[in-house]
C-alpha cells in the first residue's frame, strides 16, 4: 500500500502493538515507531519511566526525528510507512511534528492516513505498567497516564482522519479496521492522481 499511516494517542494505548499487527497484514509497510526515534536519546539519559524528562531531551529527540524524516524523504523506498507518536491538542511542537509528517507523505506521494486512538482511563492505567514498556524505555507510570488523561487531549487534526476507541478492541481488530480505512484512502488518492 502506498500510504503513510500515522497512529497517535496517549502513551500506553497500544500504538506499537497495533502497528505490528498492521505490518502483519501489509508486510510492505515499514514501521518507524516513536521509540525508534526517542530511544537514540533516551538510552543515553537512562530514564526510569516515571520521572518527567528535561526539555533538552525532547529537543534532541526532535533533531533525531528530523534526520529520520529527511532520510525517509531522500530514499527511493516508496512502499509505505507506519509511524506512531503521542500528540497533544493545542501543543505547537506537536502540531509542527504532525505537519512535518504530512509534508513527508506528500513529498513521497503517499496517501496520508492519520489515526487518532483513544482509550478509557482505567484500561490505559492497566496497560501502561507492562514489563514490555520498561524494556522499550517507555513511560510506565499510571500516575503519569492519569495526569495526561486529565490535562491533555490527543490531537484532533483538521485532516480527514480515523477516530478509534481501542478500549475494548483487540490489536487485530484495530489493525483490520485501520487497514480497511487506509486502503479506501489509497484507492481515492489513486483515482485523484489518475492511477
Amino acid at each position: 500500500m502506498k500510504v503513510m499511516i500515522y497512529l497517535f494517542g496517549p502513551a500506553g494505548c497500544g500504538k506499537l502493538t497495533i502497528a505490528k499487527k498492521i505490518c502483519g497484514l501489509c508486510p510492505s509497510l515499514k514501521l518507524i515507531h516513536n521509540h525508534h526515534v526517542n530511544n537514540v536519546i533516551l538510552d543515553i539519559v537512562n530514564p526510569d519511566g516515571k520521572t518527567k524528562l528535561p526539555k533538552y531531551v525532547w529537543d534532541n529527540v526532535a533533531l533525531v526525528r528530523r534526520v529520520v524524516l529527511n532520510t525517509v524523504k531522500a530514499t527511493d523506498r516508496n512502499e509505505g510507512y507506519i509511524f506512531t507518536n503521542v500528540l497533544s491538542e493545542n501543543c505547537a511542537s506537536d502540531l509542527a511534528v504532525y505537519e512535518e509528517m504530512r509534508a513527508v507523505a506528500t513529498a513521497k506521494h503517499l496517501a496520508f492516513c492519520p489515526v487518532r486512538l483513544s482509550i478509557a482511563l482505567d484500561e490505559l492505567c492497566r496497560r501502561v505498567v507492562s514489563p514490555e514498556r520498561v524494556a522499550m524505555l517507555k513511560d510506565i507510570s499510571s500516575d503519569n497516564a492519569r495526569h495526561y488523561h486529565e490535562t491533555q487531549i490527543a490531537m484532533r487534526p483538521s485532516d480527514d482522519h480515523l477516530e478509534m476507541d481501542v478500549t475494548t478492541l483487540s490489536p487485530e481488530e484495530s489493525a483490520g479496521r485501520i487497514v480497511d480505512w487506509a486502503g479506501s484512502r489509497t484507492c481515492a488518492a489513486g483515482s485523484r492522481l489518475g492511477i
